[in-house]
């Protein structure tokens, strides 16, 4: 068991009509820190526009406060592209605009990791798409096309259920490997600096024994000389 936890803060993106989705995200997170937050000393900590605290300004301004705290960004979209978040701005969804400054920051800091997951989509939506469906069509064919954004689809609760857990668990498994190898480069530096504070203070002891010795010879020289020529 681990005595401190880290807390690792999960944003997840998507449109109003994966609300299920979002239920289920949240109950995969409790299990796994249900599970696995003790012996790992992970916790993981699902953020999105339901913790944010109302307050004055723009509400997507305020959701991206708590969105540039996070290490992992999880995006869900299915036929819905959502609503401008504000009236003269350049996104056309809240989604996008979350989705955009997650790429910018990753590119500046490493961080967050990127992850997107695509409900299937019936053949009858696909036959005649509307306008919402078309950008998420486009969206996606985007990301098949620039291919450096993981992303997966489901079919179902139960698919997505599955396929969220592992990604939880991947990103803590690396995050877990990533610290234990720092704490073994971290010993390693440290005993490289005891083995050269050794050797100096070896070369210092040798120093003052070699000045000793001289010095001692010295003197026994000297005494020497000084009793043939009859001092005592």
């Amino acid at each position: 068991m681990q005595n401190v936890r880290k807390i690792v803060k999960v944003f997840i993106a998507s449109p109003g009509d994966l609300n299920p989705e979002r239920k289920i995200a949240r109950e995969v997170v409790e299990e796994f820190n249900s599970l696995h937050a003790d012996s790992l000393g992970y916790q993981i900590e699902m953020v999105g526009w339901e913790e944010t605290v109302g307050s004055m300004g723009r509400p997507q301004e305020i959701i991206n406060k708590d969105l540039a705290r996070c290490e992992l960004f999880i995006g869900m979209l299915w036929k819905r592209w959502g609503t401008p978040p504000d009236l003269d701005g350049k996104f056309t969804s809240g989604f996008e605009e979350e989705f955009t400054l997650s790429i910018e920051r990753y590119k500046n800091e490493g961080k967050p990791q990127v992850s997107m997951f695509f409900k299937e989509i019936e053949q009858e939506f696909l036959r005649d798409p509307g306008d919402d469906l078309k950008k998420v069509l486009e969206f996606k064919n985007n990301l098949i096309q620039g291919k450096k954004i993981l992303f997966e689809g489901f079919s179902n609760d139960k698919d997505f259920e599955r396929k969220l857990r592992k990604r939880l668990t991947t990103y803590v498994n690396e995050l877990n490997e990533n610290d234990s190898e720092s704490k073994i480069e971290e010993k390693k530096n440290q005993s490289s600096i005891e083995i050269v504070d050794n050797k100096a203070e070896d070369k210092k002891i040798d120093e003052i024994s070699f000045f000793s010795e001289f010095s001692f010879n010295f003197i026994n020289i000297f005494i020497s000389k000084i009793k043939k020529d009859g001092w005592e």
